[in-house]
């Protein structure tokens, strides 16, 4: 009799140490197969891009070269900045076969220009793209409009182009949709046919013609 009973004892204390056993594995196995799962879709490609595409929208300028830069005097933005659209515009008669006006170079050289006058129809809508430190060129951000430009050049080169535009603002109460206007010029510095330099610090009108329309 106390055979049978401590033969019975120590069965049931290997069913028990087997049971226990065999939850340790299957606990094992849930927490491997959910730290493998969680892994995977850390890993995922998919989730990847979508935290790529969160930062790229983040940054304020992918492309240093939208980047402006203020050399102490004029705004320097390397991809150029918008040029005036022809598009629905017409010359203005008053300045067709003007007399050249003088202008300038940097070395003080004097220099005949042609100034031509494009009138909209109706308003040239545009934006700028740049990223600037500073609050010098607010009102180049956002929404602009343009209602004539003047494109100014020495013997058919086209070296700059003076806007008159003005930004469109959400309408107030007053229901005014525009700012003031303002007129601002634009130039091609080295003649490579892009408009990098937002000219400032100088008298209104004059003129400072650059080298490269000399050649």
């Amino acid at each position: 009799m106390k055979a049978s009973v401590l033969l019975f004892l120590w069965l049931s204390f290997l069913f028990h140490t087997s049971s226990c056993s065999s939850a340790v594995v299957v606990n094992n196995a849930a927490t491997t197969n959910s730290i493998t799962q969680q892994t995977a879709e850390n890993q995922n490609p998919g989730n990847v891009s979508d935290q790529s595409s969160q930062t790229v929208k983040g940054s304020p300028s992918q492309n240093p070269q939208d980047v402006v830069l203020f050399d102490g005097k004029n705004y320097i933005k390397k991809t150029g900045w918008r040029v005036p659209s022809r598009k629905e515009a017409f010359i203005e008669e008053s300045t067709e076969g003007r007399s050249p006006r003088e202008g300038r170079t940097s070395t003080g050289k004097q220099v005949k220009t042609t100034t031509t006058q494009y009138i909209y129809k109706t308003p040239w809508h545009y934006s700028q793209d740049f990223y600037f430190d500073g609050p010098d060129l607010d009102y180049m951000e956002g929404n602009l409009e343009a209602g004539y430009f003047l494109e100014i050049s020495v013997d058919g080169k086209v070296f700059m182009y003076m806007i008159s535009g003005r930004k469109i603002v959400p309408p107030s109460t007053s229901n005014s949709y525009h700012e003031d206007p303002f007129v601002y010029e634009i130039q091609d510095n080295n003649g490579d046919g892009i408009l990098e330099t937002l000219v400032g610090g100088k008298a209104f009108g004059e003129t400072i013609v650059p080298n490269w329309v000399l050649n």
